[in-house]
Formats: structure tokens, C-alpha cells, sequence
């Protein structure tokens, strides 16, 4: 209820009042700078292309932490197809 309370309260503060809205311009500006910094420095550290291997990355990190996690390990094991043989 409180986390509705303040988005209803940023909402009208950005609305209602110019100095609200031009806080939040502001801040979306400087979000954009500090991702560029780090396209930057991506591509400074993994090469020009490394956003074509974007998606390969995000995948084996996500692969990576299922099986940390143990989920990748028991889900199988517990699906309906494994315990049908």
C-alpha cells in the first residue's frame, strides 16, 4: 500500500508542478549519459561488437545462475515427462 501511495505522490509531483517535472527530465538525462558511459565502456573492455553477443551473454549468465541456484538440477526432476518412464 505504501509502495501506491508514493508512485500516486511522484506522479502528482511530476504532474501537478513544473519543477517536479523538470527534477525528473533531469534525472531520465543523466540515466542516459551514465548508460552511455557504460556502452563505452563495454565496448572499450569487450571490443567493438560485443553488443551482438548481448543476448548470448544474458542467456549463458542466466543458465549460470539456475544452476547455482540448484534449478536447473531439480526441475527436471520434478517435472510430470520425468516421472512418467
Amino acid at each position: 500500500m505504501s509502495g501506491l501511495f508514493l508512485q500516486f505522490v511522484f506522479g502528482l509531483f511530476v504532474l501537478r508542478w513544473n519543477k517536479g517535472f523538470q527534477a525528473a527530465e533531469f534525472l531520465g538525462n543523466q540515466t542516459v549519459v551514465f548508460l552511455e558511459y557504460t556502452i563505452a565502456g563495454s565496448s572499450f573492455v569487450f571490443g567493438e561488437e560485443w553488443y551482438i553477443h548481448g543476448f548470448v551473454m544474458y542467456v549463458s549468465i542466466l543458465f549460470r545462475v539456475q544452476n547455482y541456484s540448484r534449478l536447473m538440477t531439480d526441475l527436471p526432476g520434478k517435472s510430470k515427462i520425468a516421472n512418467l518412464q
